[in-house]
């Protein structure tokens, strides 16, 4: 975007072609330099010998990432931010002079505003995620890009002045200032909603295996782009829509990709509901928080088995949390969204400790947790009568205690 808005600079200017041949002349040599002073960094593992299989490796690289829903439905949900914010950026030129009877100046400044914008919401979203990975903030930002894009359709101001308009004219009005905070807002609710996003694949996808996962992204992103420019050359041809109304029903499209992607990612729920649970309805301190591990298997052990308890302590991770117990959830909200976020297996305790069809079940779920590196969660009073099958089972897994505290308002 920053070349965009360069690039927009130079286009204005007198001097266009010296001006752009040394840009890139200038752009690639710092290019080149500054990759001359890379760190090298030993590789943690045996490096595979690399074959030219472009195609082969991009499908492969693919159903890598189609393995994991959470990560492909990320992966999906980028690119359709891409398919939208590339109509945005290569129609700017357009809307404005078409629109808004502006020049290239006035071009630079909206993107300059969209630019600022993602900064900013990236930066917020920095402070809102409480310096984690943090999924719940996702709906926030597709909001954002659904109520400000709608809104920008009526702030365009219906006039028809005889000069083209400058930045500095621009501005100078206030009929446009409107328009200049939903494209700003609209910059800032991308930046909500695409940060959590590649955040979220960089700390689920498997050690060794990142590199793929954001090929893969990338590989989808180029592909919604030409899907981008292929529909609005229908839809502003053959269609005869304007540009006006083809930035209107993108920010209507953004509704069904929420619906999506709430009806096919549980954890997108499941997220949002602890996220504003944990940091405005119920904010707790968490002993032994900051100490969870990031990878492998663990088993986090505490007394508290409600509803609301459970979603406090999975709050502490961004890794889904497997809650194993022995006494029925509930019939609650909360209750509802733990079940359908296949996170949670409960089971019935037998007579006098002894173990039945249920209770293999509730071994055998935490016996396949484990065998996925998966973070479990046990309630000490729901497994203190526990047989010696059972703390075999745990005997060699890392164990950490859980608290939950309430916090204490600053003097």
């Amino acid at each position: 975007m920053t070349g965009t808005i360069v690039a927009g600079l130079i286009v204005a200017s007198d001097y266009t072609n010296t001006l752009a041949a040394i840009t890139v002349v200038f752009l690639a040599s710092v290019g080149y330099i500054s990759s001359r002073f890379i760190p090298s960094i030993p590789l943690s593992f045996k490096p595979k010998k690399l074959r030219f299989t472009p195609f082969s490796g991009s499908i492969a690289s693919l159903n890598k990432a189609r393995r994991t829903p959470s990560i492909w439905m990320a992966v999906l949900a980028i690119s359709g931010l891409c398919f939208w914010g590339e109509r945005y950026l290569t129609q700017f030129p357009n809307f404005a002079k078409l629109h808004l009877h502006a020049g290239a100046t006035v071009v630079s400044l909206l993107l300059s505003l969209f630019s600022i914008g993602i900064a900013a919401g990236s930066f917020l979203c920095d402070r809102l995620s409480f310096k984690q990975v943090e999924l719940g903030l996702l709906p926030f930002g597709l909001l954002g890009l659904t109520i400000f894009g709608i809104d920008l359709y009526w702030a365009v101001p219906d006039l028809n002045p005889v000069d083209v308009y400058t930045a500095s004219s621009f501005i100078g009005e206030s009929q446009h200032y409107r328009l200049m905070f939903d494209l700003f807002m609209v910059g800032v609710s991308g930046g909500l909603f695409i940060v959590p996003l590649y955040a979220f694949i960089q700390a689920r996808t498997k050690e060794g295996e990142c590199a793929q996962a954001i090929a893969a992204n990338n590989i989808m992103n180029a592909l919604f782009m030409v899907m981008s420019a292929i529909f609005a050359i229908i839809f502003l041809g053959p269609l005869g829509g304007s540009i006006l109304h083809l930035f209107l029903v993108l920010a209507l499209a953004n509704v069904v990709v929420g619906a999506l992607l709430f009806i096919r990612l549980a954890e997108l729920r499941l997220r949002l509901v602890t996220y504003l649970l944990a940091r405005f309805i119920h904010p707790l301190s968490v002993a032994q928080g900051d100490t969870l591990p990031k990878r492998g298997g663990a088993v986090l052990t505490g007394s508290s088995s409600s509803a609301k308890d459970l979603f406090l302590i999975q709050s502490l991770s961004i890794r889904p949390i497997c809650f194993i117990l022995r006494q029925p959830l509930g019939t609650g909200f909360l209750a509802k969204v733990l079940r359908t976020s296949g996170n949670v297996l409960e089971a019935v305790s037998g007579k006098q400790g002894e173990f039945d069809e249920r209770n293999l079940e509730y071994i055998q779920g935490i016996a396949k947790a484990l065998a996925n590196d998966e973070l479990v969660y046990l309630c000490i009073n729901d497994h203190l009568d526990v047989s010696d099958k059972l703390e075999g089972l745990l005997g060699s897994v890392p164990r950490l205690s859980i608290s939950l505290q309430p916090l204490h308002p600053r003097e």
